[in-house]
């Protein structure tokens, strides 16, 4: 992309404009393909378009035609770009940061007040001071005061996203909302009439679908150890899990909840005994089985049972029944609840699909298989 925006420079041509930003995508697409779905690269397009997007439509109104006079107001005038451009940034990548993390930054606009400074001040004049002392051998003492500002710069990024709620969480979106998103945001970014704001109502539309996502009742982890269940309002609460596993971790981030993994393993759920635990979930009773002695009595009263150990004494009783094989070949288990009584289960093996570092293996369950409790 810089490279594209210093050519256009060169053939003076106007550097910071749209065309040169599809250009640079455009390049990167060709040599690497795959880049389309990397978050990197979505995300640093979406942020950089919707910046010069933004202010090509400010040039184009003329409002770029004034000319700042006087010290402080050139100063309030760079501290408004910051905002600006802060605003801007965020809202075009924020899509992309619910999707892919889950995750929304509250106060990126304090971080770049203060670390855009530092970068435009410290950071970028030594970095051009070393590019030109490197050649005599000189980069040394550049090179240090151009760490000074990204070791600053690093700390404002840290102590900033330590204040209580710099982070929010946002629940998991469908992936149709996502795109609905993405093409009112491309809508608006491409258009140069009046046309342009249509693509609000595709952003608008993207939002009001976002929290449709319908979430698992009950998740079962690949080593078949890990449980937890739905509560009533609508938190997890997991079982078997002596400290916080990655899976438990994500399934929380995955429901945009707040709360740290050991406070969702306490089990509120869940009444457990030497052998098993059970739980009672929209009327369904899933019952989670520690040793083969819990399987004589399970087998025939729940709808839902899952295994740590193998089901070798012929368990068919339970409408679902997971166990080490299921959840070896199937990885880990999402079980939905419907309102009409149906069971519905989906596996990371089913999403995933046939690749050829991972084949798909024969399922006890299929994304179709659905019964009635009793």
């Amino acid at each position: 992309m810089i490279s594209i925006m210093f050519l256009a420079v060169v053939l003076d041509r106007p550097a910071l404009a749209l065309r040169n930003v599809v250009l640079a995508a455009l390049v990167i697409l060709i040599l690497f393909p795959e880049s389309l779905f990397n978050t990197g690269f979505q995300i640093s397009f979406a942020a950089v378009a919707g910046l010069v997007a933004f202010y090509e439509a400010i040039r184009h109104s003329g409002e770029g035609a004034f000319v700042p006079r006087g010290p402080l107001t050139r100063l309030a005038l760079f501290l408004v770009g910051i905002v600006l451009s802060t605003l801007v940034a965020s809202a075009a990548v924020a899509p992309f940061a619910a999707y892919h993390f889950h995750q929304s930054q509250q106060y990126a606009v304090l971080a770049n007040l203060i670390a855009i400074p530092l970068c435009n001040l410290i950071v970028m004049p030594a970095a051009l001071a070393s590019l030109v002392a490197m050649p005599f051998g000189l980069e040394t003492l550049p090179l240090w005061i151009m760490g000074l500002g990204i070791e600053g710069m690093t700390w404002v990024a840290s102590r900033v996203g330590s204040f209580p709620g710099a982070v929010g969480r946002i629940p998991a979106m469908p992936t149709f909302a996502f795109l609905l998103m993405v093409a009112g945001g491309l809508w608006l970014v491409l258009w140069q009439t009046r046309w342009r704001l249509l693509g609000a109502a595709l952003v608008a539309a993207g939002v009001a679908l976002a929290p449709t996502l319908q979430r698992p009742d009950v998740l079962s982890a690949r080593d078949g150890a890990l449980v937890a269940v739905r509560r009533g309002d609508q938190q997890l609460s997991a079982v078997g899990s002596r400290r916080p596993s990655f899976e438990l971790i994500r399934w929380l981030e995955h429901d945009g909840d707040t709360r740290e993994p050991k406070e969702a393993m306490k089990a509120s759920r869940f009444k457990c005994d030497a052998v098993g635990c059970r739980a009672l979930v929209k009327g369904v009773t899933v019952a989670v089985a520690r040793h083969p002695a819990a399987l004589a009595d399970d087998c025939q009263r729940v709808k839902i049972l899952i295994a740590s150990f193998a089901n070798t004494r012929g368990c068919n009783g339970p409408a679902v029944l997971i166990d080490f094989f299921a959840v070896r070949r199937g990885g880990t288990h999402a079980v939905y609840i419907e309102e009409d009584g149906h069971i519905r289960v989906e596996t990371v093996a089913q999403m995933r699909g046939d690749r050829p570092w991972s084949l798909r293996r024969t399922t006890r369950f299929s994304k179709k298989r659905v019964s009635k409790p009793q």
